[in-house]
């Protein structure tokens, strides 16, 4: 919640009180006449980084030249409301915004601003900040120490120096430059179970705080009250699209409400360590959906809990996490909380640990740009994980022309000659053999040709001495060679055409 005095809140909670707005852009405050209007707004959600913009709109004080010396400026803003016998404004700060683009309209005399807040700086390819480990093969980073860093790199500093898991060492570096720092950013708030945003010019990590404010319907144009979403009883990180999940949730609980986080490159090599910070931090989260359009509120953060009151004096619990602030002859201001996207996890063949089930599943490094086949074969002895797990990696290099896509798979470990999947595919120095457990029919696969066998009998044999096959069946018609056809027709009759030259 912004900084804010409790008449300022009252004067801004009430429709038709005085409103002005500044700008500063170096030494010159811009307000009053000198602005057409300012459009304050972002769209926000939870596990996420969010990005604040500020469209301005100055009248008659400058050119094309002024408003092309802007571009890349940094400016301040910050709107007052005064009521009606007070001699001061009370101000809300929006902090300091970056000129993205700035143009120039000759016929209205007026310098448009397109503003982004410092989350800009992070819009740019990722390069390592950080080392996480040392000569010994320590690690050295945790994730609090790597989102600092991260912070410096931008520029600004972290006022978020504890949050959940934010001791967690992170076990190595995860991004190259096909990545933004924005997307670290993302993954970090996900770890984090938080919102990364920028406050009072810092970087910051946001969880819902309660501000105690209602917003009443006189200071409402609009409010649609929809359902509530939660309370959030599970959490699951999920490896997609093999489903490869693991999940803590309530296990008392009817019906699951979960929270899922998929392939974040930070926790996938250790997820157990991740885990139980983020299913504390969600465990029980729940708000009300709405949308609303008021008079004006301005003094409301990302991630607020505040409550809407209808006419009826219901009041709802909900969370700020978008908003269009527009203040030009008047103001108004449009926000929502929508639902998260929805997801259902197969929870039989997740786990409550990172463990695999008899089974072959594939974990992508995007950064080393390899996949891992992990064959893994567990038991469970009073609840205690005993036995070997045995990896093997196969590093995959892909090269792909207009032409041909070519993939050669390198084996790195000896001795590995067999892979079976749990849906009963083998393949090994024999072949691909395909069938399931109890099954009548059996296929196979290999150099020679293809087999395919029910229980004892061969049905079908493709191979160099031609196609062999029992209760061949040719639905429209038999092509024999290259001159002859058999077709059905009505009444049991049965023809055959020369059809040669």
């Amino acid at each position: 919640m912004r900084s804010v005095s409790s008449e300022f809140k009252t004067a801004i909670n009430s429709y038709g009180r005085e409103i002005t707005v500044e700008v500063s852009i170096s030494d010159t405050v811009y307000r009053d006449s000198d602005i057409v209007s300012v459009n304050y707004h972002f769209d926000g959600a939870l596990l996420s980084s969010v990005m604040q913009c500020m469209d301005i709109e100055l009248d008659g004080v400058g050119g094309e030249a002024f408003a092309a010396s802007l571009a890349n400026q940094t400016l301040s803003v910050r709107f007052g409301v005064r009521a009606e016998g007070d001699f001061e404004y009370q101000y809300v700060d929006f902090g300091q915004f970056i000129v993205k683009e700035s143009s120039y309209n000759a016929d209205t005399n007026s310098v448009y601003l397109e503003c982004y807040d410092s989350m800009l700086l992070a819009m740019v390819p990722y390069v390592p900040v950080c080392v996480f480990s040392d000569a010994s093969g320590n690690l050295t980073t945790t994730l609090g120490e790597y989102l600092a860093a991260i912070a410096a790199k931008m520029g600004l500093t972290l006022s978020t120096e504890s949050f959940v898991n934010s001791d967690v060492y992170v076990d190595g570096e995860k991004y190259d430059e096909t990545y933004t720092f924005r997307d670290v950013l993302t993954e970090i708030a996900q770890a984090a179970a938080g919102t990364i945003a920028i406050q009072n010019n810092t970087v910051a990590v946001l969880y819902p705080t309660e501000t105690n404010e209602i917003i009443r319907p006189s200071n409402l144009m609009e409010l649609s009250v929809k359902e509530v979403y939660g309370p959030v009883n599970s959490v699951v990180l999920a490896r997609t699209p093999q489903e490869d999940n693991i999940y803590k949730r309530d296990e008392t609980a009817e019906k699951w409400i979960e929270w899922r986080i998929e392939n974040n490159q930070i926790m996938d090599s250790h997820r157990e360590d991740f885990i139980d910070g983020i299913y504390s931090a969600l465990s029980g989260l729940s708000f009300q959906l709405y949308d609303m359009k008021s008079f004006g509120i301005g003094y409301l953060f990302l991630c607020d809990r505040f409550s809407v009151e209808d006419l009826d004096e219901n009041q709802y619990s909900t969370i700020f996490l978008s908003d269009d602030l527009m203040i030009d002859q008047g103001i108004s201001e449009t926000c929502e909380a929508v639902f998260p996207r929805c997801t259902q996890t197969d929870y039989a063949a997740a786990s409550p640990t990172d463990r695999v089930l008899n089974q072959t599943i594939l974990r992508v490094n995007k950064q080393a740009q390899t996949i891992e086949a992990l064959i893994t074969h567990t038991e469970n002895v009073e609840n205690e994980l005993t036995g070997q797990i045995e990896n093997l990696t196969k590093s995959v290099e892909t090269k792909m022309t207009s032409e041909q896509v070519e993939i050669l798979v390198k084996s790195q470990l000896d001795g590995i000659n067999s892979i079976t999947t749990a849906t009963g595919y083998k393949f090994d120095k024999d072949g691909l053999r395909i069938s399931k457990s109890g099954g009548e029919m059996e296929n196979l696969l290999d150099n020679t040709g293809m087999y395919v066998n029910r229980g004892a009998d061969n049905i079908l044999t493709a191979n160099n001495e031609g196609v062999n096959a029992i209760n061949l069946t040719a639905r429209q018609y038999l092509t024999v060679g290259t001159n002859s056809r058999f077709e059905d027709y009505d009444f049991n009759r049965t023809a055959c055409f020369y059809i040669g030259g």
